[in-house]
């Protein structure tokens, strides 16, 4: 019978840190962990100043990874942002698939429109009117 093989437990390969301001990170994470940080090996031309390779000093075997430019600098705001629409959802039928389409529609336009703060505006002012009506024509309207 041989011996079993003892199995270790995967590690980390590879990580990347997104930034808004790379040269502040740089100096941050430099002196923090004591990396050296600098353009990816045998990576040229412009972009080269978009992504960094920081060289966590270990052996061949530790983690390596790239600092890069944040490409969506407001995506930690895009939780909170959902929470109303996930509640509107919730109120109005969760599984409903009008519901979803439209706030799929609505979440888009911002994202995806020149002047994402007119449809904002536009889809807010929406919603208050749409609510309005409900409430009138359920609630009001039972008492008649």
């Amino acid at each position: 019978m041989s011996a079993a093989k003892k199995k270790t437990a995967a590690g980390i390969v590879w990580f990347e840190i997104p930034a808004d301001n790379l040269k502040r990170a740089q100096r941050f994470y430099g002196a923090l962990f004591g990396w050296k940080i600098a353009p990816l090996p045998g990576f040229t031309g412009p972009e080269a100043q978009n992504y960094l390779h920081p060289d966590t000093g270990g052996p061949d075997a530790s983690p390596d990874g790239g600092l890069m430019k944040r490409m969506h600098p407001h995506a930690t705001t895009c939780c909170v942002c959902c929470i109303a629409p996930m509640v509107l959802l919730l109120a109005l039928g969760m599984m409903n698939p009008l519901v979803i389409i439209g706030v799929a529609i609505i979440v888009a336009a911002e994202k995806l429109l020149l002047r994402p703060e007119i449809s904002a505006r536009f889809a807010g002012i929406s919603a208050i009117l749409a609510g309005v009506a409900f409430f009138w024509a359920v609630v009001l309207r039972v008492r008649d």
